[in-house]
C-alpha cells in the first residue's frame, strides 16, 4: 500500500524533525513494515514552469521554431553568475519543434541537468547546452511522455505540455507546481493484515501523531447531512432494502442530482497517480480518494440504470459483467447489490458494467456499507477478483466508517462538482450500533508485561492519543476500546499492553532474561530402565525400534474374537474404523510392521516400547483431585525376529530375553494347553509347541513364542517366520524399584586401591568370598578378581579392593585398619591366611 507523505500532513503538522527518513523508521518500529519510501517528483528536478514571451523562425530548419523563454528571476540571477555579465537577458533561447506552441503559453521546461527522453523513447539522457541546426538552444521545452507525465497530460505527437490554464507561476519548479513534490511510503500489506485501520491515509496519520505526541487535525466532513430510515414515511428518494443483515449490517445510500461527470481536477488526478489509482472522472475518482484517505470503500450507480437498492445473495446460476468486462457466474453465498430486477453489484468486491456512470450520467446513487468480512473473503476467492475493495472489507472495518467516508464523499462532491443538487439526505437501512468493548487491566500487570516501571500518567496518556477511553479504578484501568479497533483486534488486556508498550518504544525498554523459578527435576521411574532396555535391544542385539498408534482396527478385533474380552475398550468416536479400539497388546501392530517391511528385507528384528489399556482401575487420577480413575495403562515391550525359514526363530527369540534376564533377572516356565495366562489373543496367535510364559520371580510378566501360520498369513506375511514376545515392563518396574539406580554426583575425594592375596582351600568359591568382603565396611566400593594360582592341596586368590570415602581423603591408618578386618573375617569364615 502507497501511502502519500503530502496527505498525511493534511491531518498531522508534522516538526521539522520529523524527516522522511525518521518517520519511516519509528512508523517500522512502532507500527507497521516499511519496505521502501522514494521522493515522487525526483525524475522532474531542473524541470521548471515556463513563459513563451516571443517566437522566431528558425533560419535553418522550416519545421523548428526558437522560442525566448523566460524562466523567472532566479534563474536569470543563475545565469548573470555564471555568464558574469550584469545585462544577461532573463530570456531563455530553446530551439522547439512543437505545434502547439504559441506567444504566453506557459510549459514545462527543462534546464541543463535534467533527466529527458527524446521524443519519449528510450532512456533517460542527461539534458546539456547544445546548437540544433546552427542555433543555440540553452534547454529544451517538454512534451509529456519526455519527462514522465503523459498519463496526467495526454497529447498528440509533436504536442508539449500546456500548462496556461493552470495558472502556475513562472520559475517555479514542476514538481511543486503539480503537487509532486511528495515522499511515498511503501507499506507491506502483511503487517497490516488485523489493522484494517491502517488501510488508509488516516488511520496511518493516527499512528504518527501517537507516535510523536503531536496533535491529530479532524475530518473535513459534510455535517449538515440528515440521515433518515429508507422505510420511514415520506422517503420517496430511494429505496434501501437489506435481505441479510447478518451479511450486510448497514447500508447507506446518497441520490446526487444535476451530477457532470468530467475530468477530475489536477491536484485530485495527481494524488491519485502517486498512491497507484488510475483518474477516471471525477465521482469515480471521489470514490477512490475517500477510499484510501479514510479506509472505507465506495461506489457510485448511475441512477437512470438502477431503480432501488436491494442487497440480497445471488439466485443459482444468476450472472453479471463486471467494471472489468468479465462475465461471472454467482454462487447462492455470494451477496450482491440489486435493484429490483438484476444484480448491479458484487457486494464489496466490484460494481456491475450495467450501472456504471459515465459521460451521460445526470444523477448517481453513492453506496457506504458495512460487510460481513469473511463472506467478501470467500466470494473474492471464489471468482478469483482481489481488489482494493475487497481487500480492506475482508479485514472486518469499523462498523461507524460508512457513514464517515459518505459525509466526507459528499463534502468533496460539493467542493469538486458544485453544481450538483439533492445533497441532503442519507438513506439507511440496517443498524449502525454495535457491542462496545471494555476491559479492567491492572496497572502493575502493565508494568510487569512490559519490564519498565512506567507511570500511570504516562501510560494514560499514550493510551487516550492512540483512542482509547480510560479511567482508573482502584489499582486498574477501566479501557474503552475506539471503534476503529473493535474489530477483533483489540480484544483482551494483553492487546491493551502491546499497544503501551510499541509506542513508548520498544528500543527502550532494557533486555534482561526472565527471572524463572527452578524446580527440582522429577526423576521417572521407568525411565533409566527404558534407556537401558533399549541400549540392549538396539546397541547390543541389532533390533530396530518402531513406533504405532495405541489402537486397534474395528477387523482385528472381529476377526479374531478380542471384541468378547471383558477389559477390551472400545472409543466413543473413533477418528477411523482403524482406530476404533485401544490396544490390549503391541504384538498386532509389530505384525503389521513386520507385513510392511518384508517386501524390502529378508531378515530383520523389531520392537517396540509403549502403553496397552485395560479396562480396570489404574493410578492415574482423570483430575488431580478426581476420586476417578482413568484405565490400567502399563507399559509393554515387545519384540520380533523374522526370517525366512525354519533358522531356529523361537530359540533367536527366547535368547533375546535371556539377555534381558541378565539384567532383570527373567524366567521362563512351560505353557501348558487350556492354561492361558493372557487374553485370548496370544492364545490364537501363537504356536502351540513352540511358546513359554517368562516369569519375574513368582511373577507372570510376559511371554515368548513363534506365531503360527494362519496368523501371519491373515497379516499378510509371505513365506517368513516370525518369533515374538511381549513382557510387561510396568510390572517388573514394580519388582525392581529399588534397583533403579539413581544420578550421583562424582566423587570429590580421591579412591585408594590396594592388593590382597589369601591362601585359602579349593573348596572355597570365589562368589561367596566376594559377597562377605563387601558387608564388611562401607569404604569398600568396589572388589576384582585378579588371578588364582595352584598351591597344591590349597589355592592362592588375588583380588583388588577400591576403598574410598565421600566427605574425605582416607588415611593409611583408616585403610590398613578394613584390611586386617578383611583377613580377619576370611579366616574365620574360609580358614584363610594372607600370603
Amino acid at each position: 500500500m502507497l501511502i502519500s507523505l503530502n496527505l498525511i500532513k493534511k491531518y498531522v503538522e508534522l516538526p521539522a524533525s520529523a524527516t522522511p527518513e525518521d518517520m519511516v523508521a519509528r512508523l517500522s518500529a512502532c507500527t507497521v513494515e516499511v519496505e521502501d519510501f522514494f521522493q515522487a517528483g525526483k525524475d522532474l528536478e531542473n524541470i521548471v514552469v515556463g513563459k513563451v514571451v516571443k517566437l522566431e523562425k528558425h533560419p535553418n530548419a522550416d519545421k523548428l521554431r526558437i522560442a525566448r523563454v523566460d524562466l523567472g528571476q532566479e534563474y536569470k540571477k543563475t545565469r548573470i553568475q555564471e555568464n558574469k555579465e550584469e545585462g544577461s537577458s532573463n530570456l531563455v533561447k530553446i530551439v522547439c519543434g512543437g505545434i502547439n506552441l504559441y506567444e504566453g503559453m506557459l510549459t514545462a521546461v527543462a534546464v541543463p541537468g535534467a533527466m529527458v527522453k527524446w521524443h519519449g523513447e528510450g532512456e533517460p539522457v542527461k539534458l546539456e547546452k547544445t546548437k540544433i541546426r546552427g542555433e543555440e538552444s540553452e534547454g529544451m521545452i517538454c512534451a509529456s511522455n519526455e519527462i514522465g507525465l503523459l498519463d496526467r497530460f495526454p497529447a498528440e505527437e509533436l504536442e508539449i505540455m500546456d500548462l496556461t490554464a493552470l495558472d502556475f507561476k513562472v520559475g517555479e519548479p514542476l514538481a511543486k507546481e503539480l503537487g509532486l513534490d511528495d515522499v511515498i511510503i511503501d507499506i507491506d500489506n502483511k503487517s497490516i493484515t488485523n489493522r484494517p485501520d491502517l488501510w488508509s491515509h488516516y488511520g496511518i496519520a493516527r499512528e504518527v501523531a501517537a507516535i510523536y505526541n503531536l496533535e491529530l487535525k479532524p475530518l473535513t466532513l459534510d455535517e449538515k447531512l440528515e440521515i433518515k430510515k429508507s422505510k420511514s414515511k415520506g422517503n420517496d428518494e430511494l429505496k434501501v432494502n437489506i435481505k441479510d443483515d447478518n451479511l450486510c449490517p448497514r447500508y447507506l445510500g446518497v441520490m446526487v442530482e444535476n451530477v457532470k461527470v468530467k475530468e477530475s481536477p489536477l491536484w485530485l488526478k495527481n494524488i491519485l497517480h502517486s498512491i497507484g489509482f488510475r483518474p477516471i472522472n471525477n465521482i469515480v475518482d471521489i470514490t477512490n480518494y475517500v477510499m484510501a484517505e479514510v479506509g472505507q470503500p465506495m461506489h457510485a450507480f448511475d441512477r437512470s440504470k438502477v431503480d432501488n437498492i436491494v442487497v440480497r445473495t445471488a439466485n443459482q446460476g444468476e450472472k453479471i459483467v463486471t467494471l472489468d468486462k468479465v462475465e461471472r457466474v454467482l454462487a447462492p453465498e455470494m451477496l450482491v447489490i440489486a435493484d429490483s430486477k438484476k444484480p448491479i453489484a458484487i457486494a464489496g468486491v466490484m460494481g456491475g458494467q450495467n450501472s456504471q456512470i459515465d459521460n451521460e450520467t445526470k444523477t448517481i446513487i453513492l453506496e457506504s456499507a458495512n460487510f460481513e468480512a469473511i463472506s467478501i473473503r470467500k466470494t473474492s476467492q471464489r471468482l478469483g477478483l482481489r481488489t482494493d475493495a475487497s481487500m480492506r472489507f475482508e479485514k472486518a472495518l469499523d462498523y461507524k466508517l460508512a457513514e464517515v467516508a459518505m459525509r466526507r464523499a459528499c463534502e468533496l462532491i460539493s467542493e469538486i462538482v458544485p453544481e450538483a443538487q439533492g445533497i441532503g439526505v442519507i438513506i439507511e437501512d440496517g443498524n449502525d450500533k454495535k457491542e462496545e468493548v471494555e476491559m479492567e487491566v491492572g496497572i502493575r500487570d502493565i508494568q510487569m508485561r512490559i519490564g519498565v516501571e512506567l507511570k500511570k500518567e504516562e501510560m494514560v496518556a499514550i493510551l487516550k492519543r492512540l483512542g482509547f477511553a480510560v479511567k482508573e479504578k482502584k489499582d486498574n484501568f477501566l479501557i474503552g476500546v475506539p471503534s476503529w479497533r473493535n474489530t477483533g483486534d483489540v480484544s483482551i488486556a494483553e492487546d491493551v499492553i502491546e499497544e503501551i508498550a510499541r509506542i513508548y518504544g520498544y528500543d527502550k525498554i532494557k533486555p534482561e532474561f526472565p527471572e524463572i523459578k527452578m524446580k527440582q527435576w522429577v526423576m521417572e521411574s521407568e525411565r533409566p530402565m527404558f534407556n537401558r532396555l533399549k541400549d540392549i535391544l538396539s546397541l547390543g542385539l541389532g533390533m530396530q525400534e518402531t513406533l504405532n498408534y495405541a489402537f486397534w482396527p474395528n477387523k482385528v478385533v472381529e476377526d479374531w474374537g478380542m471384541n468378547k474380552e471383558p477389559e477390551l475398550i472400545g472409543l466413543a468416536n473413533p477418528l477411523s474404523e482403524d482406530q476404533a479400539y485401544l490396544r490390549m497388546s503391541l504384538v498386532p501392530g509389530l505384525l503389521k510392521n513386520i507385513s510392511d517391511n518384508s517386501r524390502f528385507f529378508e531378515e530383520f528384528k523389531l520392537y517396540e516400547v509403549g502403553r496397552v489399556f485395560f479396562d480396570r482401575k489404574g493410578k492415574y487420577r482423570v483430575e488431580k483431585h478426581s476420586k476417578e480413575r482413568l484405565p490400567e495403562q502399563p507399559y509393554y515391550l515387545a519384540g520380533a525376529v523374522v526370517a525366512g525359514g525354519d533358522k531356529g526363530l523361537f530359540s533367536l527369540a527366547k535368547g533375546v530375553v535371556e539377555e534381558l534376564g541378565k539384567e532383570f533377572g527373567l524366567d521362563f516356565v512351560a505353557w501348558s494347553a487350556g492354561r492361558n495366562p493372557f487374553h485370548e489373543l496370544v492364545n490364537k496367535i501363537v504356536d502351540k509347541e513352540k511358546r513359554l510364559v517368562i516369569m519375574s520371580g513368582k511373577e507372570k510378566i510376559g511371554w515368548v513364542g513363534e506365531i503360527n501360520m494362519t496368523t501371519t498369513d491373515y497379516f499378510g506375511i509371505k513365506n517368513r517366520r516370525v518369533a515374538v514376545f511381549e513382557i510387561d515392563l510396568t510390572t517388573i518396574l514394580e519388582i525392581k524399584k529399588k534397583e533403579i539406580k539413581q544420578y550421583r554426583s562424582a566423587p570429590k575425594y580421591p579412591a585408594v586401591e590396594r592388593d590382597i592375596a589369601i591362601e585359602v582351600a579349593w573348596k572355597a568359591r570365589w562368589e561367596n568370598i566376594k559377597k562377605e568382603i563387601e558387608k564388611i565396611n562401607s569404604l569398600i566400593k568396589e572388589i576384582v578378581f585378579l588371578s588364582e594360582y595352584d598351591l597344591g592341596k590349597k589355592k592362592s586368590l588375588a583380588f583388588r579392593v577400591k576403598y574410598q570415602a565421600s566427605d574425605r581423603t582416607l588415611k593409611d591408618e583408616e585403610i590398613e585398619a578394613v584390611e586386617k578386618e578383611i583377613v580377619r573375617l576370611l579366616g574365620e569364615k574360609f580358614g584363610a591366611k594372607r600370603r
